[in-house]
């Protein structure tokens, strides 16, 4: 007979004592021979297992939906995707940085991938920005990435820094340094003709495919500015395109 289980094993003993909290169970360590790093580990069995699985499948990906069907009565509800959702999606799976570049200053960069397009899909809408797959050798599963570079990385990692582990926030914080853009850009330029919040609006949806001058229309503009914040030749640093 097999009985329900949830093991979380990480190097962050702060998001793992966190974790064993939440659940009221008890936290202990792995030692593994070097060079491999000291591992957390937290176990949930039983029925408490089983509580916790129907809490959290609204938020998880289909994949794992898909183990933990046998154990649990789905719930029909879905829960809607919450800054503490993405932030715990990021504190696995993301990644932080400070992009280099010989001879002039660099950028931070926020970006996750993962093989569940649907999780990768949730991300990119929670956040407003499109993602693309990656390609991958023949063999190797395909990957689907979203990624935000320069300004609306900031803003991203400044949101969800608070839910994150120490390690996870240090790593912000040597990915935003001391960013400075170097000029004026988006709405802060004196001849700007449109707000943030637009430019990221027409960049997300005419990179989902809406027509160039549907959007110009709705939003009273030349398609041409449409065609150039799709592919960041204007308003890049606002929208966080990928050159």
């Amino acid at each position: 007979m097999r009985v329900a289980a949830i093991q979380l094993s990480m190097t962050d003993e702060d998001t793992v004592r966190r974790a064993a909290n939440l659940t009221s169970t008890q936290t202990y360590q792995i030692r593994y021979p070097p060079p491999r790093q000291l591992q957390w580990k937290t176990s949930i069995y039983g029925a408490k297992a089983v509580q916790v699985m129907e809490q959290i499948y609204p938020l998880l990906s289909l994949r794992r939906r898909q183990k933990i069907a046998a154990f649990i009565h789905p719930p029909s509800h879905e829960l809607p995707d919450t800054l503490a959702w993405f932030a715990g999606l990021m504190e696995a799976e993301g990644s932080f940085f400070h992009a280099r570049r010989i001879g002039r200053s660099g950028y931070p960069i926020c970006s996750i991938s993962m093989v569940d397009e649907d999780v990768i899909a949730r991300a990119a809408d929670f956040i407003g920005m499109p993602y693309r797959i990656e390609k991958k050798p023949l063999g190797r599963q395909t990957q689907y990435m979203c990624r935000v570079e320069r300004i609306p990385a900031i803003a991203v990692m400044q949101q969800i820094t608070a839910f994150m582990s120490q390690r996870r926030q240090a790593q912000i914080m040597n990915a935003i340094g001391n960013y400075e853009p170097g000029h004026l850009v988006g709405e802060e330029h004196g001849r700007a003709t449109l707000l943030n919040g637009v430019a990221r609006e027409i960049y997300r949806r005419s990179n989902a495919g809406e027509s160039t001058s549907v959007l110009a229309a709705e939003f009273g503009i030349r398609p041409a500015l449409v065609s150039s914040i799709k592919v960041g030749r204007t308003w890049g640093e606002i929208t966080g395109h990928q050159k």
